[in-house]
């Protein structure tokens, strides 16, 4: 299954960026680039989908609808200057 889920992601005043699914406690990363960031996160989400399920945990009930296959995530960098 894939879920499109909306993310909170902010850059780091150190460098790097910080990247949230807050539906999901405990979903959070941290990494040196936009896209590691995304994509640390996406790990996160579809490990804790994966363990919710196995489980026979319920999803929470605003979690967003399947799609396909994995946890899909958008990758453009609005904090890009090009």
């Amino acid at each position: 299954m894939e879920y499109q889920v909306p993310v909170i992601v902010e850059p780091l005043d150190e460098g790097g960026y910080y990247a949230e699914y807050p539906i999901l406690q405990g979903c959070h990363v941290e990494g040196k680039t936009y896209l590691q960031t995304l994509e640390y996160l996406e790990d996160v989400i579809r490990i804790h989908i994966e363990g919710r399920l196995k489980f026979g945990q319920p999803l929470p009930y605003n979690f967003l609808g399947c799609v396909d296959s994995g946890v899909g995530l958008n990758h453009t960098n609005p904090f890009s200057s090009s």
